[in-house]
């Protein structure tokens, strides 16, 4: 079965101490490591925003505009400012990750590849370049390989929900359902809001023959994101073979309004199937 992946720090201290105050470069180097470390998205928007106006021609004045560029899709701007980090610190496995993400997205996969090996290679406890090597391998049906890259990043960063999503990806292509529900279980767990894990997890559990326990999993992934169609569909499904009619009229409707005029064989069975409800059930 394939499943379709507060620094604040007062001079006085540093005196009482007997050492200097740190430098200009070293807050944009601390602030930049918050800033790639952090997970709300607006946070490193307001850290990189600071770097950028600091500090604007370091490799992480660079970076900051690199990444800044890519969040509004400005791509050929985030790739000068990668490579202009890259010139100024020949050594930044963060940008050579950063640029090699983009280039793959960008259906630049030798290079994009290359920037991923060469940020491991200057930094192998760099975890988002090997969860990076990992969906590669993936791509590549070296679902093996693929494994280990992922164990490696959640080895590196324990809860790293999207590592452990992947991982569970990797173990369904293998057919290893068992890990890839534990996996996808980690996900879900170490970031709550991850729709797509809570409907992988309800599409093992449906295919397994269990409704209860697919039906919840669907539930919190629609939860999670009321407009995943997928999700909608796929609990429409199982209410209905659980003969909970209401819910599974709901929830086909939820679906064929997502998706709307676009034709497919599963909008197609989906609209069918609410009318033979609808019939059955006023």
């Amino acid at each position: 079965m394939r499943i379709l992946p507060v620094f604040v720090i007062l001079s006085l201290a540093w005196v009482w101490l007997g050492s200097a105050p740190p430098t200009a470069a070293e807050d944009v180097q601390a602030l930049f490591h918050r800033a790639f470390n952090a997970e709300d998205p607006a946070k490193k928007t307001e850290i990189y925003r600071r770097i950028g106006a600091q500090d604007p021609q370091s490799a992480y004045g660079h970076f900051a505009k690199g990444w800044l560029s890519e969040t509004v899709r400005d791509i050929r701007a985030a790739l000068v400012e990668y490579t202009n980090a890259i010139k100024r610190k020949p050594s930044f496995a963060e940008a050579y990750y950063s640029r090699g993400m983009l280039l793959y997205d960008q259906g630049y996969a030798e290079e994009g590849s290359t920037d991923i090996l060469h940020a491991i290679d200057l930094n192998p406890r760099l975890p988002e370049a090997h969860n990076a090597l990992g969906v590669i391998l993936d791509q590549q049906n070296r679902f093996e390989e693929a494994v280990r890259e992922y164990q490696k990043a959640i080895d590196l960063r324990p809860r790293f929900a999207m590592a452990y999503y992947n991982l569970g990806v990797a173990y369904s292509h293998l057919d290893r359902d068992d890990l890839a529900l534990q996996a996808f279980q980690n996900a879900v767990k170490f970031k709550p809001g991850l729709a797509i894990g809570y409907y992988n997890i309800g599409k093992l559990y449906y295919d397994n023959g269990d409704l209860d326990e697919s039906r919840g999993a669907f539930e919190r992934a629609v939860a999670a994101d009321p407009r995943m169609a997928v999700a909608q569909l796929s609990l429409a499904v199982v209410n209905e073979e659980s003969g909970r009619k209401a819910e599974a009229i709901k929830h086909y409707r939820e679906y064929l309004a997502l998706v709307g005029d676009r034709y497919s064989p599963e909008t197609q069975q989906a609209a069918e199937r609410l009318k033979a409800l609808l019939n059955t059930f006023f």
